[in-house]
C-alpha cells in the first residue's frame, strides 16, 4: 500500500524523478491552448498513474507527484528500503521515455496536437523535511535538478550525483537503449 508523506517528518534519501517534455512552447504557439492543454494534462495523469502503479506493484512505501507546471513536474519516491525506491524511479523513467512515449505521442497525434513530443527525466537523491506542502519544497539539490535540464539530452535518464556540492556535478547521461554493468535488473545505464 503506498503512502502519504508526513508533515513535519524528515525523509532521507528521497528520489526525486523530474520529468519536462519538450515541445511544450511549439506545442503552445502552433496550436490552440485549450487542446494543448489538454494533450500535456494527459502526459501528467498517464505518467502519475504509472509512476502510482508502479510504486504499488514494487511496494515502495511514497510515490507522489509534487510539483506539476504545464510541461513537466517532480515526482518523489521514499522506501525506508532505498534501493526499493531507487529501482521504482528508475523502472518509472525508463518506462516513460523508452515505452509510454510512443502512446502519448499517438494520443497527441489523434488530439491534431503536433508537437515532436520528446521526454527528459532527470533522478536526484535529496535528504527533505517535509512540512506538508510539497508546492512550496525547496532544496539545492531541486534547484540543481531544474537547471541541469539545460544540458539533458532528449529521451535520456539522468542521474545526478548527491554531493554535499550539488554543482560537482552531472552524472550519467542514460540513453535507454543502452545497459552497464551493476545497473537495477531491466534499467538502461550508459557512463
Amino acid at each position: 500500500m503506498v503512502e502519504r508523506f508526513e508533515a513535519g517528518r524528515t525523509y532521507e534519501n528521497v528520489y526525486l524523478l523530474v520529468v519536462d517534455a519538450a515541445g511544450y512552447s511549439n506545442a503552445v504557439r502552433d496550436h490552440p491552448r485549450d487542446r494543448v492543454a489538454g494533450a500535456f494534462d494527459l502526459l501528467r495523469t498517464r505518467t502519475a498513474t504509472g509512476i502510482s502503479d508502479l510504486a504499488a506493484a514494487n511496494g515502495c512505501a511514497r510515490a507522489e507527484l509534487w510539483s506539476w507546471q504545464g510541461d513537466g513536474g517532480i515526482f518523489a519516491l521514499h522506501d525506508d528500503n532505498e534501493s526499493v525506491a531507487l529501482d521504482t524511479a528508475l523502472l518509472a523513467g525508463r518506462r516513460l521515455v523508452r515505452d509510454d512515449l510512443h502512446h502519448l505521442r499517438e494520443h497527441f497525434a489523434q488530439m491534431a496536437v503536433h508537437s515532436g513530443l520528446h521526454v527528459r527525466v532527470a533522478l536526484h537523491k535529496d535528504t527533505i523535511r517535509y512540512r506538508g506542502d510539497s508546492s512550496a519544497l525547496h532544496t539545492l539539490g531541486i534547484n540543481f535538478v531544474s537547471r541541469a535540464f539545460r544540458i539533458v539530452p532528449r529521451a535520456t535518464i539522468t542521474t545526478l550525483s548527491s554531493t554535499t556540492a550539488p554543482m560537482n556535478g552531472i552524472i550519467r547521461a542514460t540513453p535507454v537503449d543502452g545497459n552497464v554493468a551493476g545497473a537495477a535488473p531491466g534499467i538502461p545505464t550508459t557512463t
